[in-house]
């Protein structure tokens, strides 16, 4: 079984997750009468992207990073915030009106509690609909396996092609590269474990962060030294 800490402590939220100081600037902006602009296919437009970057904690997506890549950048070029964007829709944190984005109440009052906020976005961004529709194919084992064979083995680092050999007996780079799109890279971006830079790579060592130990709770059957064949039941 898998829950997380009803209360983790909220300076080490804070200190460690970008999903979370990134929500609590976007719903603050949201707040406003005004709200966020979004484009005409309901995604984040140009000047939310450019606030976001200069203020938002993702390694890789800052307003020097962006800009060296495109003098225009877009919601696609933010992976991270299209997330998000999806993750306050489906929670009903925020209400799409117009060609705008607007907090709900429900909203505004998560965006001033980064405890209850890490609670309630972390498991939709991992177990919910916009995880899946992100990630895409799912893969074998399930979370309860994951997060045990996490636990267990990324305190010194760990990388996605030995998360792969861990779990499946195999180091080939495709299942190595659906555990990192699917699993290592949301961690990271929840601050579960290091966040990774943009141009991480499958040999990019992930760690456990101080929020892992305050947030993670897993049962003591977890099952971390099993291993799953890779192939589709």
């Amino acid at each position: 079984m898998i829950t997380f800490n009803p209360a983790p402590d909220r300076a080490v939220v804070e200190r460690h997750s970008p999903l979370v100081a990134s929500f609590l600037a976007l719903i603050a902006r949201a707040a406003r009468p005004e709200g966020l602009a979004l484009t005409r296919t309901g995604r984040f437009g140009r000047a939310v992207i450019a606030e976001a970057a200069a203020r938002f904690p993702f390694p890789g997506f800052g307003a020097h990073d962006l800009a060296a890549r495109s003098p225009a950048p877009s919601e696609r070029d933010v992976p991270p915030l299209a997330v998000l964007r999806a993750l306050m829709l489906e929670l009903g944190l925020a209400r799409a009106t117009g060609r705008r984005l607007i907090a709900t109440e429900a909203g505004a009052a998560l965006g001033a509690d980064p405890s209850r906020a890490f609670t309630t976005l972390v498991p939709a961004l991992l177990f919910g609909a916009a995880h899946a529709h992100e990630t895409g194919t799912a893969l074998p084992g399930d979370w309860r396996l994951f997060l045990a064979v996490v636990n267990a083995e990324a305190a010194e680092g760990m990388s996605a092609y030995a998360f792969a050999a861990s779990l499946y007996g195999t180091d080939d780079t495709e299942p190595a590269l659906r555990l990192f799109e699917s699993v290592l890279r949301p961690l990271g971006w929840t601050g579960l474990l290091t966040p990774p830079p943009r141009t991480a790579m499958l040999a990019h060592a992930f760690r456990l962060t101080p929020l892992w130990h305050d947030a993670v709770q897993l049962s003591r059957d977890a099952g971390a030294d099993n291993v799953v064949p890779m192939r589709t039941p």
